[in-house]
């Protein structure tokens, strides 16, 4: 049986240890995030035993895909990869991750947003901007958070397993707009998303001396 509990860890593994090959033997700064795909769709492939599609259209947006897709004895599941580049923190490429993010809570079955690439991009990149929190912070460990967060904090959770952010998209940075005008069904989008987070790898959560990071979220409608 393939829970999410016993899924995700291993998936999240098997990238963390691909990435951590690549950054040993070449530079992972000129990788290409389609590249990523082969150890995630290997996995999948191999150890799940479950068929993946690429690319796969989106069932309500004319001109975007699903990155991976594939059906396990509990139903459809749909992934969307973002790899960490030196531009990540531009506006353009927040923007990317709230698009697929919006995409994926539209889709049937159960819905992941993973992350990945190196940590030092991820301190730098992804916490570095600090804006006024949007979105309903909830905490693993039921601590509270200071009022400052990244900008990606207000859409994901990035702190312990089991925490949630729920944000309304519409309010969000001005992108919604992008995202209604590509929706051919002129499906609604919910007033309410929310991201959980299932998993994280890094250095700490393996026997590896990595330089890599990888995060997991499953993505709903509230």
């Amino acid at each position: 049986m393939h829970s999410e509990a016993g899924e995700y860890p291993q998936l999240a593994k098997s990238i963390f240890y691909w990435l951590n090959y690549h950054s040993s033997v070449s530079s992972s700064d000129v990788l290409l995030e389609s590249a990523v795909r082969f150890p995630l769709a290997e996995f999948i492939e191999r150890r799940l035993q479950a068929p993946v599609e690429l690319e796969t259209q989106h069932p309500d947006f004319e001109r975007l895909r699903v990155d991976f897709r594939y059906k396990v004895k509990e139903g459809i599941r749909n992934i969307e990869l973002k790899f960490l580049h030196d531009y990540s923190d531009r506006e353009a490429e927040f923007k990317r991750f709230f698009d697929d993010i919006v995409r994926l809570a539209l889709l049937d079955g159960t819905n992941y947003f993973i992350l990945c690439g190196s940590q030092s991009l991820y301190h730098s990149k992804i916490l570095k901007e600090q804006v006024v929190f949007q979105g309903k912070h909830i905490p693993a460990d039921g601590e509270r958070r200071p009022s400052e967060q990244s900008k990606f904090e207000a859409i994901l959770p990035l702190d312990k397993k089991g925490s949630v952010v729920v944000f309304n998209p519409h309010s969000m940075y001005g992108y919604i707009g992008d995202a209604k005008n590509e929706n051919k069904q002129n499906r609604q989008i919910p007033e309410e998303l929310q991201t959980v987070h299932v998993k994280l790898v890094a250095k700490e959560d393996t026997e590896v001396e990595g330089s890599q990071v990888v995060y997991i979220w499953r993505i709903t409608q509230q």
